[in-house]
């Protein structure tokens, strides 16, 4: 054994040549055995199988090898490695495989429990269990390769996963909301991240100071607690988007959790900055932290908000509207600048998720009003999809984490129970906030209505972790941030927990078992357990509370009050930014009609129609008007204002939209926009508008040469 050992050192010092190829016998070896010799680094197994079976000579130095005897070992490595590299590719593909099977059934599965009225699972959780079983599968028949493949990548779910998601939210929320509540989704986001770091990072520090859990390093415990202070957006996404829930609170939620998502990276990664020796902390380096801060968050909003610009006038030059059989192409061309933005954004070090977020509420707000009418159902129908699915295999992702990663190596309970108590208390700041935004609104209708008791609980009980703060967590435990075990003890308190003496004995001497490790088990553990537990009782609170939109507006525009005058930056817009992007002029005014009474009809007919296959857009639309003039003509003038009551149209408004739902029987291929300036531009005749506007008549209104 000792000739062998003599051997190899002998292969790492010897300097001699060997003539092959022009290199060195070194180089030729170390390709072999995998040294990091110049540029030479090959993974090498077939020496040491030779030195395991004996079939190594005995050899005092590198000079008794052969050059033949080097070229048949540097031949057989190379032959071994790429049969390895084959069967690592033919797993790989496998696990995309069962991969793509687990978002199967977990649709499958969510889809049985919401037929069933089963919301105590919710379907993330269904997600977790499936990743979880696949992991388990490959950990029981000790197939290391998939486990290897199924490991939660921060690269694939940063650059896949998060960005469709992020943006089809940005796209299709009701961005008038997110900005008139952006004051206290604001303070949640920043100051209430802050806060909840140090709060949670302080209460862990001390509980394993004392020898109640886990004694994690000060600067681990700070680090935890910025990664785990922040809300999940694709957990809330995927639960409050189930539910449907109102719009101002969905704003507030959903821009809460993307925006602390962004300030928990880049507080994590300047806590990181100080776990060096020589790090210090004084006033320079704390303004320094914070103008890294704000120059990531404003520069990434920045280029948001230029690629929408771009995407705006882009389709108003080209005016693709009026040519139908280019929709596909239309919507394929709106995919490249959201993405464009995100990886622009990740080039130059700022935060993609705040750059796509910015990008998509300025193309739901411009672009798309630039949009033909088919491309508008188009597109958000293709980003809807493409959010589906990678929200769902986020889920099965985590899922998987459980066995590629040693979650289940030993986790410490306490350090996970009293984090999860310190995350209670660190959500506490949506009260203080709510206090601060509600002593500033009034309740005379001057001002947005205050943040609600309801509101309030409901906003700190969706505090939901998930993939983000895993993500961040498993960079951690790669890099090995925290690589000792027990960072938060002296070394006279360690090696008394190793021999068994005070109060931390148990938790130093796991084998394997460092902060990061530590760090990483307590995040995946506080994540699931608050998407099982928590996301599978929002329902039930959400339905006692009262906070869900009725389920024919679900998925619905709100409605709009015809006497509110647009003020603040939609007045600004509307008069000066709309007509550089859109084809609105300055006087444009936002749309009365709420958008449900007329396509939730059509919509409806549509479904009846289905099963006979009878279906036709222009049916539908002339069985919801004559559905619509049937109930009308049946209430009196008092009866159908009652009726009318909270859709924001008064009777006359509703006679006038009645008219224009006529005109559509016959106008198919405008839109109720310009429908209704076409009828305008007639004072209000129906017969005279539908002549000015009809394709085969020789001239036609101005408007309808506009639109046409």
């Amino acid at each position: 054994m000792s000739r062998r050992l003599v051997l190899l050192l002998a292969c790492v010092a010897a300097p001699t040549v060997v003539a092959k190829h022009q290199r060195t016998a070194q180089e030729q070896l170390a390709k072999i055995w995998g040294w990091e010799t110049g540029s030479v680094k090959v993974q090498h197994r077939v020496l040491k199988k030779e030195v395991a079976q004996h079939r190594v000579l005995n050899r005092a130095s590198i000079e008794d090898y052969s050059a033949a005897e080097i070229g048949r070992l540097e031949d057989a490595a190379e032959a071994e490695e790429h049969e390895r590299e084959e069967e690592m590719e033919v797993m790989i593909k496998w696990t995309i495989v069962l991969s793509l099977m687990a978002l199967g059934v977990t649709y499958i599965c969510g889809f049985l429990l919401e037929l069933r009225h089963i919301h105590r699972l919710p379907e993330a959780g269904v997600g977790l269990i499936i990743g979880f079983l696949l992991s388990w599968g490959a950990q029981k028949f000790k197939n290391h390769d998939m486990l290897a493949a199924e490991q939660f990548d921060y690269e694939f779910f940063m650059i896949w996963l998060l960005p469709p998601i992020i943006f089809e939210a940005g796209f299709n929320m009701n961005a008038s909301s997110f900005f008139e509540n952006i004051g206290p989704t604001m303070f949640f986001a920043f100051i209430g991240t802050f806060a909840s770091t140090f709060i949670v990072g302080g209460v862990i520090y001390a509980a394993g100071q004392a020898g109640l859990c886990y004694p994690l390093g000060l600067l681990a415990c700070l680090v935890f607690g910025s990664l785990i202070s922040a809300t999940d957006p694709v957990t809330v996404l995927a639960v409050f988007q189930a539910l449907g829930v109102k719009d101002d609170l969905f704003s507030m939620v959903f821009g809460e959790s993307v925006l602390n998502d962004a300030v928990a990276i880049v507080l994590s990664t300047t806590l990181l900055t100080f776990n060096t020796p020589d790090a210090q902390v004084d006033a320079q380096s704390l303004m320094s932290a914070a103008g890294l801060f704000v120059t990531i968050f404003g520069g990434s909003m920045v280029v948001g908000l230029i690629y929408g610009v771009a995407s705006s006038l882009v389709y108003k030059k080209l005016d693709l509207r009026h040519h139908p059989e280019m929709v596909f192409m239309e919507v394929a061309l709106s995919t490249t600048f959201p993405f464009a933005a995100y990886y622009t954004a990740e080039a130059m070090h700022l935060s993609g998720i705040v750059t796509i977020l910015f990008c998509g509420m300025i193309m739901a707000q411009y672009t798309r009003n630039c949009f033909s009418e088919n491309a508008k159902i188009l597109a958000s129908q293709v980003y809807k999809v493409m959010a589906v699915v990678a929200e769902t295999f986020v889920f099965v992702y985590l899922g998987m984490a459980a066995f590629a990663f040693p979650i289940l190596n030993h986790p410490s309970i306490m350090l996970v129970l009293i984090a999860l108590a310190a995350c209670f208390v660190g959500r506490l700041h949506i009260y203080i906030g709510s206090w601060g935004t509600n002593a500033m609104r009034k309740t005379d209708g001057s001002t947005l209505p205050p943040i609600s008791p309801r509101y309030q609980f409901l906003m700190w009980f969706s505090g939901l972790r998930g993939g983000v703060a895993f993500a961040i967590a498993s960079v951690g435990f790669a890099k090995r941030d925290f690589d000792s075990a027990c960072g938060g003890l002296t070394e006279p308190q360690l090696k008394e927990a190793l021999a068994g003496v005070g109060p931390w004995v148990g938790y130093c001497d796991t084998p394997g078992m460092s902060d990061s490790l530590a760090v990483l088990q307590t995040t995946l553990i506080i994540a699931v357990f608050t998407i099982f537990v928590f996301g599978g009782l929002i329902t039930e609170v959400a339905v006692k509370l009262d906070v869900l939109q009725p389920k024919h507006l679900k998925g619905k525009p709100p409605a709009v009050d015809p006497s509110k005058k647009p003020a603040g930056f939609e007045a600004f817009s509307n008069k000066h930014i709309r007509p550089m992007l859109t084809f609105d002029g300055p006087d444009f005014q936002p749309v009365r009609e709420t958008g449900v009474r007329f396509e939730a009809a059509v919509e409806s007919f549509a479904k009846e129609a289905a099963p006979t296959n009878k279906f036709s857009f222009k049916a539908a639309v002339q069985m919801a008007v004559m559905r619509s003039k049937d109930i009308k003509s049946s209430l009196s003038e008092s009866a159908l204002e009652a009726a009318l009551k909270g859709s924001g149209l008064a009777v006359r408004e509703s006679l006038f939209e009645d008219t224009i739902d006529d005109m559509r029987v016959q106008l198919p291929m405008y839109s109720t926009d310009q429908l209704r300036k076409i009828l305008e531009e007639n004072d209000g005749n129906m017969e005279s508008a539908v002549r000015a506007a009809s394709p085969s008549r020789p001239g036609k209104s101005g408007g309808a040469k506009e639109m046409l």
